[in-house]
């Protein structure tokens, strides 16, 4: 919303949907925004082979917390929730997707890509990108003011 900071965290996880959604619920309760919302997208179990696509972690389920408020002097407890409520799912997480991903965490960044993918990923990045110019835009801010 116009006037407002917001940022964004998520998963992908393999755990059962109850597991899932339980942990968005304790998380949101917990939230310091009464703004802030989260959203779980039950999948089916297919759709996750993803090959040798840079889009290589994916999950059964799909969820996001986004913490909303407008305050700039709350940026640190924002942030700090997000991340506890995204570190307490750990256990169940099989990735992030890097639009919804708090990529401002360099442990983080491990967690768009499989192993396979960021090492292709790093040779592509050593021939093409040598002097990292495109990494820049991993080392952006993730709270955002609309």
């Amino acid at each position: 919303p116009k006037g407002h900071r917001f940022a964004v965290d998520s998963l992908w996880s393999d755990a059962d949907t109850a597991s899932v959604l339980a942990h968005f619920v304790t998380a949101i309760k917990a939230a310091p925004s009464p703004m802030s919302f989260a959203i779980v997208s039950p999948g089916s179990g297919h759709g996750t082979q993803t090959g040798d696509a840079a889009f290589s972690r994916i999950g059964r389920h799909f969820g996001a917390i986004y913490t909303v408020w407008q305050d700039e002097a709350k940026d640190a407890d924002q942030m700090a929730w997000l991340r506890a409520a995204m570190d307490a799912a750990a256990p169940m997480k099989a990735g992030i997707y890097v639009g919804y991903g708090d990529i401002d965490l360099p442990e983080r960044r491990d967690e768009v890509h499989s192993a396979a993918v960021a090492a292709r990923l790093s040779v592509l990045r050593s021939k093409y990108d040598p002097k990292g110019l495109f990494g820049a835009a991993l080392r952006t801010r993730q709270v955002r003011a609309a």
